[in-house]
């Protein structure tokens, strides 16, 4: 730093120009954000830097001396920069603000600054204390990123309760459809691609297997369907078990399609067998 003249003041306190210059500097370069003092050029402009702390000098990768020949629009990334930034600093004092930094090596920094002006050698100049705030900004960025991710997924959601209110309408139009065209008809009405089971006014909704098990039955036309059949035509192989899983799936579907499902008259069992169709007519 350049030395102050020697005043009263200093003589009254008992110290001298040049301690308090130590005890500066050694505050300036303890800090560890980066330290900058520039002056002001006669046009409002920033001036060369007059100083700089160590922190500075790694932050960016220049040497002190580097740095001395330079002034702040040789650090600001050209898309950040604000030429009024001086201005601002002067009318009111102290301003806060962030700018892109471009380190020696090229990559970008982004930084908070803390500028306000201050008498030097009866010169008026701008002391920046400067905060490297990359980690700050990657959080924002990883925040930002889950919050679309969230509104992405929220949308998404909405879209498919949308579709499921839609096939739900479907649906019930269907069976009304059917109520209101076979309502004098007995006869049982399938409907295999929505699934949709008609039979003595009664209409029901059968899972994808209730109708595959269902449709198996009605194309052998009263044929008898073994457990290994059905399953083959269910799960493409037969294999143990799958005569007490089928049991259970064909309770369920008398349950929906028959009038007396314990007294079944359309889904028929060969004991030992399997299961045969009976049309209701």
């Amino acid at each position: 730093m350049k030395k102050y003249e020697e005043n009263s003041e200093h003589k009254q306190v008992g110290t001298t120009v040049e301690e308090d210059i130590a005890k500066f500097h050694l505050l300036f370069n303890l800090s560890n954000d980066g330290a900058m003092v520039h002056g002001i050029n006669h046009d409002g402009t920033a001036g060369p830097f007059i100083e700089v702390n160590d922190a500075a000098c790694r932050m960016l990768g220049y040497t002190r001396e580097e740095l001395k020949l330079m002034t702040p629009m040789d650090i600001d990334d050209p898309k950040t920069v604000d030429d009024s930034t001086v201005e601002h600093i002067k009318a009111e004092g102290r301003v806060v603000f962030e700018r892109t930094h471009m380190a020696k090596d090229g990559h970008r920094i982004p930084v908070e600054i803390s500028s306000r002006t201050i008498v030097l050698n009866g010169k008026q100049c701008v002391i920046s204390m400067v905060r490297d705030i990359t980690e700050r900004k990657l959080a924002q960025e990883r925040l930002l990123q889950l919050i679309i991710e969230k509104s992405n997924q929220l949308n998404e959601t909405n879209v498919k309760l949308v579709e499921e209110r839609y096939q739900r309408r479907r649906i019930e139009q269907s069976l009304k459809s059917l109520v209101e065209n076979n309502s004098k008809d007995r006869k049982l009405v399938f409907e295999l691609s929505r699934r949709v089971v008609q039979y003595n006014n009664k209409m029901v909704v059968l899972t994808d297997t209730e109708s595959e098990i269902l449709k198996c039955l009605m194309d052998k036309n009263g044929e008898v369907v073994s457990h290994a059949g059905i399953a083959e035509k269910l799960w493409g192989v037969a294999y143990s078990g799958a005569a007490e899983i089928i049991k259970v799936h064909v309770r369920h579907l008398r349950e929906k399609i028959e009038i007396d499902p314990a007294s079944p008259k359309i889904i028929m069992t060969k004991f030992g067998i399997g299961y045969y169709f009976v049309d209701p007519d």
